[in-house]
């Protein structure tokens, strides 16, 4: 009999015939499983009735929407990636035709996923493209000694008792009004007198445009810039005056903000009076969100310890606060019974927790970390309003949607990234557990077996909760950062209770005892907090000594990470096993990654050499210390970059200095590229004859006859920062890292007036 393959088993669900029928039909399917051929169709078969039932079944959960935030920031993050800038209308328009393929296969009853997904993917695009044209502003184009004139913003503490000024320039010698940048930001010594927001001060400073990346493909600085307006930084030559009775005119929002930075100021300097010192500072930074002035040594033990989320305000400090006021503020309420059973207090206490963020977001400072975290808050609190439940993956869905929305250049930043993947694991852990382990509560038991019971599930959450997280934004910082915490679980585990419980609490006291004078006793308490955290994170660097920077690591590790982590979260069913394959084929590409041999600051003023066998060398002389620190953590170099070490192989004078770096075939006899980098130009001469790698700050002559790659002013104020690498036969290989780009934070003069330009007369 010759039938269709698979036939007798779709027509057996209706099969009801006699026995012999029966058995005509099971001898007919095992004949079909005893060919290999009939077999594999088999089950393929079965694997793709499989799928198809997973998906029918995660579609009645509702979780394909989900995707929508995923792919609109993958629309955003391809923006981003464009060597090019292109023109608006274009996204605009393609959104616009796939939005409406979209409806028409949807009005015909046809399936629109695909065109759904394109619009969703355009239109990421196109919101990243009308952020850059929103906040287009002139920068300057080089270095400038000039006197400035301006209406401060916001004033910070910084290291080695330092400001950090941002300054809204009113005029800068040299520039034209059309010209001038949309704030500045400076460095200054601690005046005798009081700055405070909103004044109008005047300085002689020197300024830089905003710096790139520190390396080919690192975390572009002049980005981050671009999208604060900053169009110039630098550091302030003498003191800085205060205009008397300046006459400027501000609108009523510019009037609110300086308002909100002046009590953030005094809040900042109660805070110093009461706290002194290293723990001031990192109180400073959990309340009102100044972290200039921590110490690098502290600020990098919380880092390898695990323990740096608690130094920016995020979701962590927004959830404990505003979970804190919804908790204390519906059980007194619940005191009342007739409040309790008439009154709908749980929403009650809902809005005054949102209140209660608003306060806290504007208090700090409201980056954009806090100003997400707010977000999401009040996107779990107005579920509260709505009866539905606050802590779901939808919630994390539109929190995450509107956030790239409003601010799509974040979604390239490691805090975005690093929240929202520990967020969103955290959720699907939650998820999972629910659906298979109920809630339990034993009434009968005794308060102390309760209470001891309760210790032991906080514990065991915090736990679970602290190796997620850790696991979920572990590729993402490693890129980033080139860090891991391996005792990071260590860290959690013996600092957030203190943190959670000692630490957030007693400062929301003492914020709240202020106005009474009564704040001294919670900030020692808090103190006392802050102390043992910083103890704790020290011993477990300590520790970890040695195995905590990773070096560099390919862009596709953490993007297949990211994207395991989603559909194993995501998904509901056995779909989201899948995700694991993601996950093992990004850490598996993880030490594939490049690493150049030959790494030269923007400036010109410094240089990174990594030979074949031994560690990094730095030609510099005494600048570039942050240049340094970053590359050291790029080559997985656990120095200082202090480290006198750094200094190996390197011949300098009071002219500049010179490194013989070993290059050539491997297995034969290496040979020698002499690397110059020239500070004065009465060395550039010598140089010229002698080095194959020529990089200084100033201009060098047409003639300069021997080095095969020259990097002077001119280049690297094109290219920015660049790696060498050198071929099997020694040639090298020069990467920039700006190559042809032509997007508006690396240099916005094309895409301004032409009136606009900066530094026309």
């Amino acid at each position: 009999m010759n039938r269709p393959f698979g036939q007798d088993v779709d027509q057996s669900a209706n099969r009801s015939g006699t026995g012999s029928d029966n058995a005509a039909w099971t001898s007919g399917l095992l004949r079909d499983l005893g060919d290999p051929s009939r077999r594999f169709r088999f089950r393929v078969e079965s694997v793709w009735q499989s799928l198809l039932r997973c998906l029918k079944e995660e579609q009645d959960f509702g979780r394909p929407a989900l995707w929508a935030p995923v792919v609109l920031i993958a629309g955003i993050a391809g923006y981003f990636f464009l060597p090019n800038e292109p023109a608006a209308i274009a996204f605009y328009a393609s959104a616009a035709l796939a939005a409406g393929v979209a409806w028409r296969l949807a009005t015909t009853g046809r399936s629109y996923a695909g065109a759904a997904c394109l619009f969703l993917f355009l239109s990421g695009m196109a919101a990243a493209k009308h952020e850059t044209d929103r906040d287009l502003a002139p920068r300057i184009d080089g270095t400038l000694f000039a006197s400035v004139i301006g209406t401060l913003e916001r004033v910070e503490p910084a290291k080695r008792n330092r400001l950090r000024l941002t300054v809204r320039p009113i005029a800068i010698e040299g520039l034209a009004e059309a010209a001038l940048p949309a704030r500045i930001r400076v460095s200054a010594r601690r005046n005798a007198g009081q700055l405070r927001p909103g004044t109008t001060v005047s300085f002689r400073a020197r300024l830089q445009p905003p710096s790139g990346p520190v390396y080919p493909g690192g975390f572009d600085f002049s980005r981050s810039a671009y999208f604060d307006r900053r169009g110039a930084g630098g550091f302030v030559i003498g003191s800085v005056s205060v205009v008397p009775k300046a006459q400027t005119e501000q609108a009523g929002l510019a009037v609110l903000q300086a308002s909100i930075e002046r009590f953030r100021t005094a809040f900042a300097d109660r805070i110093a009076a009461s706290l002194p010192g290293q723990k001031g500072t990192i109180a400073q930074a959990l309340i009102v969100g100044q972290r200039q002035a921590i110490p690098e040594a502290v600020a990098e033990d919380l880092r390898i310890a695990g323990l740096a989320h608690i130094l920016a305000i995020s979701g962590l400090h927004m959830v404990l606060l505003t979970g804190s006021v919804f908790w204390v503020t519906r059980a007194l309420l619940a005191l009342s019974p007739r409040l309790a059973l008439d009154w709908p207090v749980k929403k009650w206490a809902a809005g005054i927790a949102l209140l209660a963020g608003l306060g806290y977001l504007l208090i700090s400072g409201a980056s954009v970390a806090t100003q997400r975290a707010f977000i999401m808050v009040a996107v779990a609190f107005f579920a509260v309003f709505l009866d539905r439940p606050a802590l779901t993956m939808r919630t994390l869905a539109v929190a995450a949607f509107v956030v790239a929305l409003i601010y799509p250049h974040t979604v390239m930043g490691p805090s975005f990234q690093m929240s929202f993947l520990a967020a969103c694991a955290l959720i699907g852990l939650s998820e999972w557990v629910t659906a298979r382990l109920p809630a339990r509560v034993d009434a009968a038991a005794s308060l102390p077996v309760r209470v001891w019971g309760g210790i032991r599930l906080y514990a065991l959450g915090l736990l679970v909760t602290s190796f997620l997280a850790g696991a979920a934004t572990g590729p993402v910082a490693a890129y980033h950062f080139h860090t891991l915490a391996p005792l990071g679980l260590l860290g959690n585990l013996l600092a957030m209770p203190i943190v959670g419980l000692v630490i957030m609490p007693m400062g929301l006291m003492a914020c709240l005892a202020i106005p009474f004078g009564l704040d001294l006793p919670f900030f020692w308490l808090m103190g006392i907090g802050i102390q043992s955290v910083t103890s704790l994170a020290h011993w477990v660097a300590g520790l970890s000594e040695g195995v905590e920077y990773t070096g560099l690591i390919p862009l596709l590790t953490p993007v297949l990470a990211a994207a395991g982590l989603l559909w194993m979260t995501i998904w509901r069913t056995g779909l989201r096993w899948a995700g694991l394959g993601f996950i093992a084929l990004g850490l598996s590409v993880a030490p594939l990654a490049s690493v150049p041999d030959v790494l030269v600051s923007r400036t010109g003023e410094a240089i990174a050499v990594r030979p074949a066998s031994g560690p990094v060398s730095i030609l510099r002389k005494g600048t570039a210390a942050f240049e340094a620190r970053i590359w050291l953590r790029a080559h997985a170099d656990n120095r200082s970059e202090r480290d006198r070490s750094l200094a190996d192989g390197v011949a300098c004078d009071s002219n500049g200095c010179t490194y013989n770096l070993p290059v050539g075939p491997i297995g034969q006899t290496a040979a020698t590229q002499v690397i110059a980098l020239s500070l004065e130009r009465e060395a550039m001469w010598e140089d010229c004859h002698r080095a194959d790698i020529l990089v200084t700050r100033h201009r060098v002559p047409d003639f300069c006859p021997r080095p095969s790659v020259v990097l002077d002013r001119n280049r690297l104020e094109r290219t920015g920062a660049v790696s060498i690498s050198f071929d099997e036969e020694g040639r090298p290989l020069v990467t920039p890292a700006r190559g042809k780009s032509t997007r508006p934070w690396h240099d916005p003069t094309p895409f301004l007036d032409q009136a606009q330009r900066p530094g026309m007369p």
